[in-house]
């Protein structure tokens, strides 16, 4: 797991939405000139809803850990933005370290004490928090794939590179670099009587 996962300083916001940017940009386009990445940049930022979220996020928590109890008002308030126009919940507690890409933001919910590390995609209607009777949320790793509608909960570890299928229920910890799907669909005829 990635060392800066188990520290509690706040994150930084321009390193993290740096990160943010520069994953959205594929990476053989990655060595443009100047002029084209600040255009590319340009494009990111009033395009990607992707994008948009993770800034709503990232003002979220850093306005939450750096401005007392007015940073809280202004927490909540983009948490009921994120909530009403992505229809997401991301807690602002919640650690998403930099370089997150949401390829589609739609219902998206990830718990306060949640922890994703650098370089995670997340897809639409995947769900991370807690469970019922046991205390902690998911500490998912870097390099991570989540696709829709994977739902992870409780207490656990995630490893790096860990890429998880589409409506998979993650309820113990998975070790780094292993892929984790669902079970294969049975078809089954139904008689017509």
């Amino acid at each position: 797991m990635n060392e800066q996962i188990d520290s509690r300083s706040p994150l930084p916001l321009w390193a993290s939405l740096k990160a943010d940017a520069i994953a959205h940009i594929p990476t053989d386009k990655r060595s443009m000139s100047p002029i084209q990445t600040i255009l590319m940049g340009l494009k990111i930022g009033l395009f990607s809803s992707g994008f948009h979220l993770s800034l709503c996020y990232r003002l979220s928590y850093t306005a939450r850990a750096h401005l007392g109890i007015f940073g809280k008002l202004i927490s909540q308030l983009l948490f009921w933005w994120k909530r009403h126009w992505y229809g997401c919940s991301i807690a602002s507690t919640a650690r998403i370290y930099g370089g997150v890409i949401f390829p589609h933001p739609q219902g998206i919910v990830i718990g306060g004490e949640t922890i994703i590390g650098d370089r995670t995609w997340i897809f639409q209607n995947v769900t991370m928090g807690g469970a019922p009777g046991k205390n902690g949320q998911p500490n998912i790793g870097t390099d991570c794939r989540i696709y829709t509608g994977a739902v992870i909960f409780g207490p656990l570890e995630i490893g790096d590179g860990v890429t998880i299928g589409a409506n998979t229920v993650i309820s113990k910890s998975i070790p780094a670099h292993t892929l984790v799907k669902s079970a294969p669909t049975v078809s089954v005829t139904l008689s017509s009587d």
